[in-house]
């Protein structure tokens, strides 16, 4: 079984690799980013979590249908969404959680799982998942 993390933002503002690896590290995350392009970026991208190989899913998509299959309204302007998705492994789960949320902050997003019509801040975002993957420590 799969789940997906979201996050919506202005196509502009999707940030660099350097950029998104300053927020993952300022959010205090213990993760490294592989090389990718946001233009070519549709599948697997891999990361180090914690050191060791691990990685998600990861694709920009059309911010229009995945708000309308979701059922949920986005920011003004948010043309595009970040779409994380991970299997049961515990690594990939955590993976995925701290770099959508970062991202998120990063970009001044909104945040969301398939699960939660409830958008949420890049901050809050950081902070839920802080505590998620302390949690499961």
């Amino acid at each position: 079984m799969s789940a997906t993390l979201y996050v919506s933002c202005k196509k502009s503002s999707l940030p660099t690799r350097a950029q998104w690896q300053a927020a993952i590290k300022k959010a205090g995350f213990d993760l490294v980013l592989g090389d990718f392009d946001w233009a070519t970026q549709s599948g697997y991208l891999n990361a180090k979590y914690k050191g060791a190989k691990s990685g998600f899913e990861c694709m920009v998509e059309d911010a229009k249908p995945v708000a309308k299959q979701l059922g949920v309204k986005l920011p003004e302007g948010n043309d595009v969404v970040v779409s994380f998705v991970f299997g049961s492994d515990v690594a990939e789960s955590h993976a995925a959680t701290a770099a959508s949320a970062a991202l998120a902050e990063c970009v001044g997003g909104a945040y969301f799982d398939e699960y939660s019509d409830e958008l949420l801040d890049g901050a809050t975002a950081v902070n839920i998942a802080q505590d998620s993957i302390e949690a499961d420590q």
